[in-house]
């Protein structure tokens, strides 16, 4: 009954997961919040500010503008969250699945959030002192 070398039980219930398990659920959800505004209140700004922009946007500042991209982010970090807390597996395994969520999620909204940034950042390029 003890396989792991620790003494403890290969636990596969969430009854295993102490409190920085769920934290870390916890936080890849406020990080999925900015994925669910993002397309709703931020991106829309950018998007009337972009229109006054005369050269041609870069394709990762197009692909943060559409609204599916960040849905399709929101919807893959909570299909990884599901599946670590709901499928039967050993508890090394469910914090691995739950820290890649998270990891998951906060490099989904670093791209949104760097797909805006760059159009500015080229024309901060542009401009001679």
């Amino acid at each position: 009954m003890n396989d792991l070398p620790s003494g403890r039980t290969g636990d596969k219930t969430l009854g295993a997961l102490t409190a920085l398990d769920w934290i870390a659920v916890v936080l890849s959800g406020l990080v999925c919040l900015n994925l669910l505004a993002f397309p709703l209140l931020i991106s829309p700004t950018y998007a009337t500010m972009f229109e006054d922009f005369s050269a041609s946007l870069p394709g990762l500042t197009r692909l943060s503008l559409q609204t599916w991209f960040s849905a399709v982010g929101l919807l893959a970090v909570f299909g990884l969250q599901a599946y670590g807390l709901i499928r039967p597996m050993g508890l090394g395994k469910r914090r691995a699945i739950i820290v890649g969520a998270f990891m998951l999620a906060l490099t989904w909204t670093g791209l949104c959030w760097l797909g805006l940034y760059l159009p500015i950042v080229e024309l901060a390029g542009a401009i001679e002192a």
